[in-house]
């Protein structure tokens, strides 16, 4: 039996529909639906208390980084007190641990949050 070229196009067509209908999506919309449903917020800053010498302990509201940017943003904060100071000479150590400098190249992540009572001590 010869078709014609119309049902050909006919048949071809109702079997590509039903393919399209069965067959999983491509990947690529899977994902791209999927990224859709993701709503990304920016990371709320990390409220970090500091001490300077024998003032009153500053709230510094971090938003993330390392330890030298905390170091930057402290010095912004702190500027009349640490205006002249380079940011190499400043130093950070956490509350009860005097004797140890905190690595300029650690991340800042929730440990750090603190309150007035247990301030990072900038030296």
């Amino acid at each position: 039996m010869t078709r014609t070229r119309k049902e050909k196009d006919k048949a071809a067509q109702a079997t590509s529909s039903t393919s399209r209908h069965d067959a999983a999506p491509p990947l690529r919309t899977e994902l791209s639906s999927a990224m859709e449903d993701v709503r990304l917020s920016p990371p709320s800053p990390k409220r970090i208390w500091v001490k300077y010498g024998d003032g009153q302990p500053a709230r510094i509201d971090f938003e993330g980084g390392e330890v030298y940017d905390l170091i930057k943003a402290i010095k912004k904060e702190l500027s009349n007190k640490l205006g002249d100071v380079d940011v190499d000479e400043i130093t950070l150590r956490r509350h009860g641990e005097e004797e140890e400098d905190l690595d300029p190249e650690l991340a800042v992540d929730d440990s750090f949050k603190n309150s007035s009572k247990t301030p990072l001590l900038v030296t």
